[in-house]
């Protein structure tokens, strides 16, 4: 099979429903802040390449914003932030916000030779969470080794490394207390 969306209430003692037969891979589905909406990731059946998309969940209609994988609401519901592959560098990755329309998108965090990747929100929305590959110094002795876990305010300035572990870090995900979860590698 086919990586699709499923909805499920977890009340209940019933099966996934899957949302829209899209016909294409779809995957990480976002919640807009008003529970109507989802943003996810979807292949193109034309070009292969990962687009975000936004299904409305009552009408199961869907429409494509723009490139791109991994997209989440902003808090206020007006942006999206993602992660893209770079056009001068197809190896790494950036991360970039886009309106819900497709317009506006700009893209807040890149490196010469590393990727940015996994972002999120701030619960304010005034910080991006993200993590880095290959940008840590120790990433960059020991290609093994997984990076750390930065965040950088939404319009692309102060960026802040939060780890400095040896050992890898990814998927950061912002409370809505302000604490940052993470998944790493235990050193041992």
């Amino acid at each position: 099979g086919t990586w699709q969306l499923y909805l499920m209430n977890t009340f209940e003692d019933r099966a996934p429903e899957r949302l829209a037969d899209l016909g294409v891979e779809a995957q990480h589905p976002s919640w807009s802040p008003d529970g109507t909406r989802l943003a996810y990731s979807r292949r193109s059946p034309v070009t292969g390449e990962w687009e975000v998309w936004i299904l409305t969940v009552a009408s199961q209609a869907s429409e494509r914003v723009t490139e791109g994988l991994f997209p989440v609401f902003s808090p206020d519901g007006d942006k999206l932030v993602f992660q893209r592959h770079r056009a001068r560098d197809a190896e790494w990755f950036s991360i970039w916000t886009v309106d819900l329309n497709g317009t506006h998108e700009q893209e807040i965090v890149s490196g010469p030779d590393w990727g940015a990747v996994n972002p999120d929100w701030s619960p304010d929305g005034g910080w991006i969470v993200f993590n880095s590959v290959s940008k840590s110094p120790h990433t960059r002795a020991d290609t093994s080794l997984g990076d750390d876990i930065w965040c950088v305010r939404r319009d692309g300035t102060s960026l802040r490394r939060l780890t400095f572990q040896r050992t890898p870090e990814w998927n950061p995900t912002w409370a809505v207390d302000g604490r940052i979860f993470f998944n790493a590698t235990d050193e041992n």
